[in-house]
């Protein structure tokens, strides 16, 4: 502010003003997925994670509409968690006659952060139909990508249309990065905690897991009657199969043999 009343050539006072949404908006962004960096990082569980996610994009973007998306099975979404109003719940087809049916589907079938606005991009096929009765309309999918592995999409939809700028894409990116991250390291985990627990070839139960087991079985006979039995199984001339046929040939009748017994006992057993 500048006093120029004085100033013959003025005879007033000057105003400069910026505007400083877009920054702040920015900055607001970048803050949110710190927030979330650090939640992961802190190991919060995924469903935690999510539901953190989702605050955070609908806060930020001031939108009425979030939601996580997982891929499960061939053609199919599920919503696993969202923020605001349930716009389609549970699990659903993603694509209909090899047509995405929502946006979160679209993402994953183009494999790209999908835009949509009701006031420029054209529907034709009327995929969008089920927005525009919501009073949706304009939306942004941002994929969910763990090396590789498509495992779902981060969406944001908005009751106004062009809602969404390239700050906005940016920023639903960062953050569904750091959800396919977060999906990335507990998958790392539990396989490592599988192979502690469980033989490599056959897949079944380990010396640990079944010490560990068999203690525990133990230990409930001192609170309630009972039994507990352990059974071992040979297998008649393994050794010669070996020497005859080669490990290769002996791995592949412990595995057939451990298949089998699988098959046979009850899921309660170990």
């Amino acid at each position: 502010v500048q006093n120029r009343l004085d100033d013959p050539a003025v005879g007033g006072i000057v105003v400069t003003t910026r505007d400083v949404t877009a920054p702040r908006r920015r900055a607001a962004q970048q803050e949110a997925v710190a927030i979330l960096s650090g939640d992961a990082v802190r190991g919060d569980s995924l469903d935690r994670l999510f539901r953190r996610a989702t605050g955070l994009v609908a806060e930020v973007l001031e939108v009425g509409f979030c939601a996580v998306l997982r891929a499960v099975g061939d053609n199919q979404l599920a919503v696993v968690t969202r923020h605001g109003p349930a716009l389609v719940d549970g699990v659903f087809a993603a694509e209909v006659d090899g047509r995405p049916v929502s946006l979160g589907a679209q993402a994953l079938h183009d494999d790209a952060s999908v835009v949509w606005s009701d006031a420029s991009t054209p529907d034709p096929q009327g995929t969008y139909a089920l927005l525009r009765r919501a009073g949706i309309r304009s939306g942004v999918a941002a994929v969910i990508a763990d090396g590789g592995r498509l495992q779902g999409a981060l969406t944001a939809y908005a009751s106004e249309p062009d809602a969404f700028s390239t700050d906005d894409i940016a920023f639903l990116e960062a953050a569904a990065n750091v959800l396919a991250s977060a999906i990335g390291r507990r998958r790392v985990e539990e396989e490592l905690r599988r192979r502690a627990l469980h033989d490599n070839l056959t897949g079944l139960p380990n010396r640990v897991l079944l010490l560990d087991r068999l203690a525990a079985a133990v230990g409930r006979l001192d609170r309630r009657p009972g039994s507990v039995a352990v059974l071992f199984i040979d297998t008649d001339d393994f050794k010669v199969v070996n020497d005859s046929l080669g490990h290769a040939a002996g791995d592949g009748i412990v595995a057939t043999v451990g298949r089998r017994i699988t098959a046979v006992v009850r899921r309660t057993d170990l």
